[in-house]
């Protein structure tokens, strides 16, 4: 990285248009050099020490006279610090579920929601943001080959989605959650259960259903434990498919 750019220093959040190009021709040569560096690297990055630990513990640094605690370059060599011990979850060989792809295509989409910050909960707001979620929508719908009659949001992660599903399949039923159950199998992602629980849906009423040798619900099984629940009055409410092992992304 230019050296001159790793000096940079910033004392406010409130950046001018010269400062602001500073920032973002820093951060992207920061990323594009932890990149290579990436590739050149072995397969598991040393582990902080414990005085490392503590030194990140304590961050920010307290306020001195006269010191810059804005400074670009000692943020950015923290960070790289920071993120080198870590698994490479940006890997083409990382199948699990955490954190994202890595990939800039992604990275830059979300920049540009993040600055632009446009409501999109509600049309009235900005109607034409909302045309263009929909239109997304619309898309995965018909990867799916689920049509028209489908519907859905775009929303920030697993948890989020699990649990509005969640709460649309609780509310279809009539007596306040009392005789609904779930069924999950053992490779469900935790937010489920977790979404389950903050549903109000007793944790007596949730099946965890076997798995077969490709990984996938066990449907002899998940039909055995139905018809069990209905004949004790309870009303099967939601069941969850997971495309593969959550851990492992088989």
């Amino acid at each position: 990285m230019d050296k001159s750019l790793r000096r940079l220093a910033f004392n406010s959040l409130k950046l001018g248009s010269v400062q602001l190009e500073q920032l973002q021709l820093a951060v992207n040569q920061f990323v594009a050099d932890f990149e290579l560096k990436q590739k050149i690297s072995p397969e598991h990055y040393p582990a902080l020490s414990d005085t490392e630990i503590t030194d990140l513990l304590k961050l920010p640094p307290e306020r001195t006279q006269g010191a810059s605690n804005s400074d670009l370059s000692r943020l950015l060599e923290t960070v790289e610090r920071a993120c080198e011990s870590c698994i490479e979850t940006a890997s083409g060989k990382q199948l699990s579920y955490i954190p994202g792809s890595g990939q800039h295509t992604a990275a830059v989409a979300r920049y540009l929601g993040s600055l632009l910050n446009r409501f999109t909960g509600q049309w009235s707001i900005c109607p034409g943001a909302v045309a263009l979620e929909k239109s997304v929508i619309d898309w995965m719908l018909s990867l799916f080959g689920i049509g028209a009659a489908g519907g859905g949001m775009l929303l920030s992660g697993a948890t989020l989605s699990n649990y509005t599903a969640i709460v649309a399949a609780r509310d279809h039923l009539e007596d306040n959650n009392q005789s609904g159950t779930v069924y999950v199998s053992e490779n469900t992602h935790h937010s489920v259960i977790k979404g389950c629980r903050l549903a109000g849906i007793p944790a007596n009423h949730m099946r965890i259903v076997g798995l077969n040798e490709q990984h996938s619900m066990d449907m002899a099984e998940l039909e055995q434990s139905i018809a069990e629940d209905q004949s004790l009055g309870l009303q099967p409410v939601l069941i969850v498919a997971t495309a593969g092992s959550t851990d492992t992304g088989q």
